[in-house]
């Protein structure tokens, strides 16, 4: 009777372990440097050589992009318990300060798929698809050697 009950006491335990915790270690997942490898914007894909020196670096949950002198930081929030999984970004500098994006992300091994509403406080994408209409935004990056 005594191990029932402790059995179950371990289960509510674990039952009960915040979602924060798991927003922890799945914002690992993101810590570094990545280097973009796609883009498509409202259903057409980017030129490369329009992406191909960017550079996206998480550290805890705040990111900072770089485009040659061109630097900008702001927060990011996750939330890996919803499907698909969902990411906020916040601009902390640039013409977009201040603004969210809000969006949806899934990791394949070193690869990193975002799919963001094209404007800021949009409505967040269901799909890993740019479309047209409304205006989202496809960004494949690889974690950087």
């Amino acid at each position: 009777m005594k191990r029932t009950a402790l059995l179950a006491v371990a289960a509510l335990a674990l039952a009960a372990q915040p979602p924060a915790a798991d927003a922890k270690k799945e914002l690992e997942k993101f810590q570094g440097t990545w280097t973009v490898v796609s883009i498509e914007a409202a259903g057409k894909k980017v030129p490369d050589a329009e992406f191909k020196d960017i550079r996206l670096t998480y550290k805890d949950d705040k990111y900072t992009f770089k485009l040659g002198d061109d630097v900008r930081e702001g927060t990011i929030k996750i939330d890996p318990t919803q499907k698909p999984k969902t990411i906020d970004r916040v601009a902390l500098s640039g013409e977009n300060k201040g603004k969210t994006f809000k969006g949806i992300y899934e990791f394949d091994g070193e690869t990193l798929r975002c799919c963001f509403a094209g404007d800021p406080n949009g409505e967040r994408p269901k799909e890993f698809a740019s479309k047209e209409q409304p205006r989202t935004i496809l960004e494949v990056t690889k974690k950087a050697k």
